[in-house]
């Protein structure tokens, strides 16, 4: 009876046996665990005799230290060269922005300029005076006319020739000192000529509003919205002829003014971080050549020993400014 009641307990091995959601029979986990136990006990076996060996001890702390430590040499060189490139990146700019020194506060602040009261006033004058101009006409044809009397006619006739006179400005600066609506419009035509031609030689051909537009780095005034478009026209070359009002040319001094901080911020901090090098000895002192020469045509730091031609010296073989060629010359050479 009792092998009896043993039997139902045993399951049958050819029906499928059926395990708990999430589990695994329970042999397999303990063969893995097994196997995962005899593979650390031999990595532990072979690190303590390659530990006891004098040759390989060595080799192990190799492995075991991290791969991140650089060598000190290598890591310096490379701070270097970053230093470098960025040493290159502000003189660049401070090249392409140098046209900013030429900046002339008086050409862009529109000094003397006539504001809207003195126009509205000389407006008002002027049509007082045409008005005038036109009833002594009308009185001296009606006089011509007969319509009126002739001495009414003379008489508009003669006050019609000294109206007139005063138009003419040698005459009227007898009888006053204001100007007329004509000169107050001439002079602000000449004060935003002088003001746009001086925003063209600021310009050049590069765009000096463009080029500057990376200051914003040194003055972050720069970066600020009323400035977008201009650096859009500047990058276009678009800006001289978009300079149409005195708030325009206002707009671009107060752009000048905030570059020429940023530039004088970038020009500190180059030539500290340049001196830094100097006394480290990574570097050549600079001279007047080399700051005004074009950083992308790689001329070094410090002066070149062989100074170039003066403008007045003419190159070897060439006649009255004309080059000549040698008919030797390999290019040329004869058979």
């Amino acid at each position: 009876m009792g092998q009896q009641s043993r039997q139902p307990a045993e399951s049958d091995p050819a029906e499928p046996r059926v395990h708990p959601a999430g589990r695994l029979p329970g042999s397999e986990p303990r063969a893995i665990s097994q196997n995962r136990a005899g593979v650390s006990s031999e990595e532990d076996l072979t690190r303590e005799h390659l530990a006891g060996l004098p040759g390989e001890s060595h080799g192990v702390a190799e492995e075991e230290a991290p791969e991140s430590v650089a060598d000190p040499a290598a890591q310096s060189q490379a701070e270097n060269l970053l230093r470098f490139s960025q040493q290159h990146q502000r003189r660049k700019l401070l090249y392409n922005c140098d046209r900013l020194l030429l900046l002339d506060f008086n050409s862009l602040s529109l000094p003397g300029w006539p504001d809207h009261y003195s126009i509205g006033v000389a407006r008002r004058q002027r049509d007082i005076w045409l008005f005038s101009l036109s009833l002594l006409a009308v009185l001296v044809l009606l006089g011509l006319a007969t319509l009126v009397p002739a001495l009414v006619g003379g008489v508009a006739f003669g006050l019609l020739v000294l109206t007139g006179m005063l138009g003419v400005p040698p005459v009227r600066q007898v009888f006053t000192s204001k100007p007329s609506y004509s000169e107050l419009l001439l002079r602000r035509h000449l004060l935003l000529k002088r003001a746009r031609k001086h925003i063209q030689h600021l310009e050049g051909k590069l765009g000096l509003a463009s080029c500057c537009r990376e200051l914003g780095e040194y003055n972050p005034s720069l970066n600020r919205s009323r400035f977008l478009k201009l650096y859009e026209l500047s990058q276009q070359g678009r800006l001289v002829g978009a300079i149409r009002s005195r708030g325009h040319c206002q707009l671009y001094l107060m752009f000048a003014l905030e570059a020429e901080k940023g530039y004088n911020r970038l020009q500190e901090a180059y030539l500290q971080d340049h001196q830094a090098q100097i006394d480290a000895g990574n570097a050549a002192p600079l001279d007047a050549r080399s700051e005004q020469s074009d950083p992308a045509n790689g001329i070094p730091e410090a002066a070149q020993e062989n100074p170039p031609p003066h403008d007045n010296e003419e190159p070897a073989g060439s006649v009255d400014g004309a080059s000549v060629t040698d008919p030797l010359s390999p290019g040329d050479s004869a058979p």
